[in-house]
């Protein structure tokens, strides 16, 4: 992270993006490009269809413990598997920020990755428990920090853990903000 913070940050383009014909345009979004290929950073956003479709959104910052247990997950052996469900209904906004919704990758992601699926069961058991896409992290919202560190003191050996927090901005946007005021250049802060 020290790397990114120091990295030199300048907006390549900034545009509003379409949200469709009930939003408008926000012009809020902004994207950035980075020093590397294909890393852009926006703030929260709910994206329907493939991505096309986005509405701003502010869900709760909460605290999260993620976990790795050891296993590797292939993206495309998910996305391949035959029993990959295909037809789940969308999910309204307001469904999603009370705990709405389902990882359709989860049941395939189970059957062929018995530690995962370990996981899994091990953190639904003391906080409901979420597939990180289809990949192969585990992980769950805790009230506060001191409680998600409880929780990873428990974590079985073998398996990563880390806390950390949601944030609904990235901490680049304010960097940027902070560096296009006059006299800021050259003053960073260290993460």
């Amino acid at each position: 992270m020290r790397r990114i913070f120091a990295s030199p940050l300048r907006p390549l383009h900034v545009r509003t993006v379409d949200v469709g014909d009930d939003a408008g345009s926000l012009p809020e979004f902004y994207f950035l490009q980075f020093p590397w290929p294909g890393i852009s950073v926006v703030h929260s956003v709910w994206a329907e269809g493939i991505g096309e479709k986005m509405t701003s959104l502010e869900p709760e910052e909460a605290v999260y413990l993620v976990i790795h247990p050891g296993s590797a997950v292939s993206t495309a052996g998910v996305f391949g598997a035959a029993d990959l469900t295909r037809n789940t209904p969308a999910i309204t906004i307001r469904d999603f920020l009370v705990g709405g919704g389902r990882n359709d990758c989860e049941a395939v992601v189970r059957r062929c990755h018995g530690e995962v699926a370990r996981a899994l069961d091990w953190l639904d058991g003391l906080a409901p428990a979420r597939l990180t896409g289809t990949g192969a992290c585990v992980f769950a919202p805790f009230a506060d920090r001191q409680i998600a560190a409880r929780v990873k003191e428990q974590v079985p050996a073998g398996w990563q853990a880390r806390i950390v927090c949601g944030m609904n901005r990235s901490p680049l946007l304010y960097r940027l903000a902070h560096e296009s005021r006059p006299g800021a250049q050259g003053r960073t802060r260290q993460a």
